[in-house]
């Protein structure tokens, strides 16, 4: 048997609890970490997501079913500002 996302329905599902937690789009997008806030706009858009990013969605979403194979993965560090002396 397989299966699909129903992207209409998660999209439906992540409005519903971005407005519940009160968060516009960028700060939902820096809550997550998400690479941009358009991210979520070009999701209601009907355009794919990666599957971290799709990752990211589900965990935020449901924190206390996270499947196992959903894992935590630490932010990315910023890189070193060089000093031009």
């Amino acid at each position: 048997m397989s299966h699909a996302v129903d992207w209409p329905k998660l999209v439906e599902h992540i409005g519903v609890a971005q407005r519940h937690r009160g968060l516009s789009d960028r700060a939902m997008a820096e809550t997550l970490g998400l690479p941009a806030y358009s991210t979520l706009s070009r999701l209601r858009h009907g355009q794919q997501v990666s599957a971290d990013t799709l990752a990211t969605l589900v965990a935020w979403l449901y924190p206390n079913e996270i499947p196992a194979w959903i894992r935590e993965v630490p932010p990315r560090a910023e890189p070193p500002v060089l000093s031009s002396d």
